[in-house]
């Protein structure tokens, strides 16, 4: 008869933390009658953790001996950042660590639940996160960076450390500004009509590429997209010639429409140096000194048939290349600041 003590319990319960979260496996499983029966074949006297213990006080322990074995860097950068999820009704604010030399660690994730996400409360938290950072992780953190919402910015201005706005956010909000509505929404029929099974089928037939939808957070995927309707022009009008399916008229106007296909390959043209910009700026190895730089350059890869985007360019830019920014680019020494 197979006997365990709470220890033992204790203990195999830390392990099977260890292995759900570090191979990402859902909480779920550890209900799972087949999963239940696997454990019961290893140790019968053994009975897994329901996922809200999991999902809990195994996680917390885990968490806590991951962090004691951790010898953080001694001075941070906070990223704050805000998450809503419509489907439970709940609003949290997660805080994460990062150092100069590419460590990062979660801090803290915050309930704003039924709590309005003022820039006072984001003000509160950012002075607990400086609290925490150093109890826990003997780290000091000296600046804060968020994405560019109103109540962030505001933030910003009330908290006792430096406040940077996220380069990549921005640049996103620079392509978002020059993006054509009226365009992404032809652009949008054309790449629907065509992401339907029969008609994507019909299309690779005729040496076309699986159709790439544009995500509206990410700006970067309107001028992928763009690439992708460009690529298949050919065989989607060569489905329209053979093919049976019937596709509404605007489908037929669009596709054979010239004017409308060089303002896609203009904004592919207008959009590259930005995504360039975004890129740079999302790489783990990227200091604000190269973000800088990048933001410095980007005017010089604008064609001159874009010139009268130029205004709305030069407002994002000198909204990015704050005093900090500035002044990295200026003491780094590949740049100097030239």
């Amino acid at each position: 008869h197979d006997k365990i003590t709470n220890a033992e319990i204790d203990l195999v319960n830390f392990k099977l933390g260890k292995l759900f979260f570090g191979c990402n496996i859902p909480f779920s499983v550890v209900e799972s009658v087949h999963f239940k029966e696997f454990c019961q074949s290893l140790r019968p006297a053994y009975k897994p953790p329901s996922r809200t213990t999991l999902s809990t006080s195994v996680l917390n322990k885990v968490h806590n001996s991951f962090c004691a074995a951790i010898k953080f860097h001694s001075k941070s950068a906070l990223l704050i950042d805000g998450w809503k999820n419509e489907a439970a009704n709940t609003k949290n604010v997660a805080c994460l660590l990062h150092s100069s030399n590419g460590e990062a660690l979660f801090l803290e994730s915050f309930d704003l639940t039924g709590t309005k996400e003022t820039a006072l409360e984001l003000c509160y938290i950012v002075e607990k996160c400086i609290s925490l950072a150093l109890e826990k992780h003997n780290t000091n953190i000296y600046a804060v960076i968020s994405d560019n919402a109103a109540n962030m910015i505001k933030m910003g201005k009330l908290t006792t450390i430096w406040h940077l706005t996220c380069n990549s956010h921005t640049a996103n909000l620079l392509a978002k500004d020059l993006v054509s509505k009226p365009l992404v929404d032809k652009a949008k029929v054309l790449l629907k009509a065509f992401h339907g099974p029969d008609a994507e089928k019909e299309m690779l037939k005729q040496g076309g590429r699986r159709i790439q939808m544009p995500c509206d957070t990410r700006w970067c995927t309107y001028r992928d997209s763009f690439k992708n309707l460009l690529n298949n022009v050919t065989p989607m009008k060569k489905v329209l010639a053979i093919s049976t399916i019937r596709f509404d008229e605007s489908v037929h106007q669009y596709l054979f429409d010239e004017i409308f296909l060089k303002q896609i390959s203009d904004s592919i043209e207008l959009f590259n140096p930005i995504c360039e910009l975004i890129n740079v700026s999302q790489k783990s190895t990227s200091s604000i000194a190269d973000a800088a730089e990048a933001w410095l350059d980007l005017p010089n890869k604008i064609s001159s048939d874009n010139d009268g985007f130029g205004s709305i360019i030069k407002k994002r830019q000198d909204y990015a290349l704050n005093k900090y920014l500035l002044t990295a680019n200026f003491l780094h020494p590949k740049y100097q600041g030239k």
